[in-house]
């Protein structure tokens, strides 16, 4: 499987019992080289925090929009970014542009060369995460609540058409209300 990178907002994640199923495959998998995050507080932190108390081997890096040490010190004082130790590996932003800039750029790196991408779909940087996936080729797994199904495939039927991807690349997984996954094509 090798990279693997996960996305999703910081202001909504999956049921308890949906992160918990991830995080129970993702740790099965011995093959993953790379877990990567965007490394700010959200839905991939929690998962990853999960995945590290069951398997201890798998290699966790942040791909973070903070520039050094003392700037992640300062966002983790704000409770945007977690605790530095959660990952063994960090990948600082470059360049001087403000923050929001960073965390643009960070995107195409945190999925440059994954396996596979999960994506749980949100407000946010999502839809970029998701684009670049697509024009990549990178197989995603992308998750939604089950009550909004119907406006993600709507926007993301839009977006594809838009630039000229084809539907079938985009399977919708999501958790329905008894927590299994379901997988439908747009």
């Amino acid at each position: 499987m090798s990279k693997v990178s996960i996305f999703g907002p910081r202001d909504k994640m999956p049921p308890e019992e949906g992160i918990d199923i991830l995080a129970s495959y993702l740790s099965s998998e011995r093959d993953i080289t790379e877990l990567a995050t965007g490394g700010v507080v959200g839905f991939p932190t929690e998962l990853v925090e999960r995945i590290r108390r069951i398997n201890q081997d798998i290699p966790t890096c942040a791909y973070t929009p903070c520039s050094s040490e003392s700037e992640w010190d300062t966002f983790y004082q704000k409770g945007i970014v977690p605790r530095r130790d959660l990952f063994d590996k960090v990948v600082w932003a470059t360049g001087d542009e403000d923050i929001k800039f960073r965390a643009l750029k960070r995107i195409l790196l945190l999925v440059n060369n994954s396996n596979l991408n999960i994506a749980y779909l949100g407000q946010g940087n999502t839809h970029l995460e998701v684009l670049s996936s697509l024009s990549m080729g990178i197989p995603t797994l992308y998750l939604v609540d089950d009550g909004e199904l119907g406006k993600w495939q709507n926007v993301y039927k839009c977006l594809l058409r838009k630039n000229e991807y084809l539907p079938e690349m985009c399977t919708f997984s999501y958790w329905n209300l008894d927590n299994s996954i379901k997988r439908r094509i747009l």
